[in-house]
């Protein structure tokens, strides 16, 4: 709209106010409170040529007791007028509302982002707070203080390789549901753990002279809380679970201490524990078996032969000159019981083809049975907790504890040796 269009449409608004004003004295026009109505604005904003040229016309008006109805309707009736609203409408109101569009999209944008920050500080809050709590209410660990054994003997080039994983410390097995084929808490566990221990100690008597051990957990040590039915029926929360396991863990690799010459502890975490309820691939450490692993690599800091790594999602362990991919194997899909072989192999041929360097064994768990396939190369590690309830109801059965031994050459660069530890502690029938 050119300047001499905005000059007489000024000249016609305010004659429309004079006339208006006449109307109001002679007519009996009653005041009353404006609502300004958006849509008509913009358009006579347009019109105008500006939104101060429009409201100094409104001001006008209300300071007469005219009403804002009124004046558009005047306005609108007058030929003149209408013409030159409808072209300075068509001409501008686009970019008036597509800078209105943009700005309430902003704030739409911002208002979320600062919703999903808040409410993800508020999340950390809470676990932070959990965490600090379960400290306070979890007695302290009793240290042992072991002894520590001379240099290996000479010649010595076997070192063996302890897989533990699916403890869930923290869940509750009933044996009456289970047809007492199991029965599982905090106790039993520890028990089960307890027979672990021996038997390590035990078979090292009757194993060749060892270089030391590495003693692996695979994810699902603690219980977690990511379906309703463990949330309400677990013997711990969830950050008691990490922190009590966490101690469990300490005390495991501190019993080895006084019998090998050096430990080697790796962890990566499962899906059970995790923080958030839906499976995720990005910060797996937001889950409390990372929590748990951090405390045990806190507490055994007080053992200079004893040397912890802790994974995300999983890591490369190197023993006996052997590569060992470690991860949980929740990414596996399963709707069948027992393991999805299919869903292995195909997962391990992607994981070689993906990997820099050749991988002699796959070490994961999951999925509670303990198998050696492929002349070792896929290790399945078994569950400490056994069957269970879910288990039992789904696919019929469900295997004992087991947890895989493993013995290499490191001479010869090879798996020599591989036994079930399976402890019976808890379990009726046995």
């Amino acid at each position: 709209m050119g300047l001499s269009h905005l000059g007489f449409l000024g000249r016609v608004l305010s004659g429309c106010v004079v006339i208006l004003l006449g109307q109001a004295k002679t007519g009996g026009v009653v005041a009353r409170k404006i609502r300004w109505d958006q849509g008509v604005l913009v358009g006579l904003a347009a019109a105008a040529g500006s939104q101060a040229a429009l409201a100094d016309a409104y001001s006008v008006a209300v300071g007469q007791q005219v009403s804002s109805s009124t004046l558009n309707n005047y306005l609108y009736r007058n030929p003149d007028v209408r013409a030159l609203v409808r072209e300075a409408f068509v001409a501008e109101s686009e970019d008036v509302v597509s800078r209105t569009e943009i700005l309430e999209e902003e704030n739409r944008e911002l208002r979320s982002a600062l919703g999903k920050q808040r409410k993800e500080s508020v999340g950390a809050e809470r676990v932070i707070q959990a965490i600090e709590a379960a400290l306070v209410s979890v007695e302290p660990p009793k240290r042992r203080v072991p002894r520590l054994l001379p240099a290996p003997p000479k010649g010595a080039h076997h070192r063996q390789l302890v897989c533990l994983s699916d403890f869930h410390g923290g869940e509750v097995v009933d044996p009456d549901v289970v047809q007492q084929l199991n029965e599982y808490d905090w106790q039993i566990m520890e028990d089960r753990c307890q027979e672990v221990v021996t038997s390590l100690l035990s078979h090292k008597l009757r194993s060749p002279n060892l270089t030391g051990i590495d003693v692996a957990f695979i994810g699902d040590m603690c219980s977690g809380s990511n379906h309703l039915e463990l949330a309400v029926s677990n013997e711990f929360p969830l950050a008691e679970q990490g922190v009590k396991m966490g101690a469990l863990m300490g005390q495991i690799v501190e019993q080895l201490v006084p019998h090998y010459e050096n430990i080697r502890v790796i962890a990566v975490e499962g899906n059970h524990p995790r923080l958030n309820k839906a499976p995720a691939a990005k910060n797996p450490q937001d889950n409390m078996d990372w929590v748990a692993a951090s405390f045990a690599k806190q507490y055994l800091k007080a053992y200079p032969t004893v040397d912890m790594t802790i994974g995300r999602g999983s890591m490369l362990h190197e023993i006996a000159g052997r590569n060992v991919y470690v991860f949980h194997g929740d990414g596996i899909r399963s709707s069948m019981p027992g393991v999805p072989w299919g869903g292995v192999m195909r997962r391990v041929n992607q994981l070689q083809a993906t990997m820099p360097k050749h991988i002699d064994h796959f070490l994961l768990g999951h999925f509670h049975q303990a198998n050696l396939v492929s002349a070792g190369r896929i290790i399945g590690n078994g569950s400490l907790k056994g069957a269970d309830e879910w288990v039992l109801k789904n696919f019929g059965s469900g295997d004992p504890p087991a947890q895989w031994l493993l013995t290499f050459d490191e001479k010869r660069a090879r798996l020599t040796d591989a036994r079930l530890i399976t402890p019976t502690a808890g379990i009726p029938n046995v």
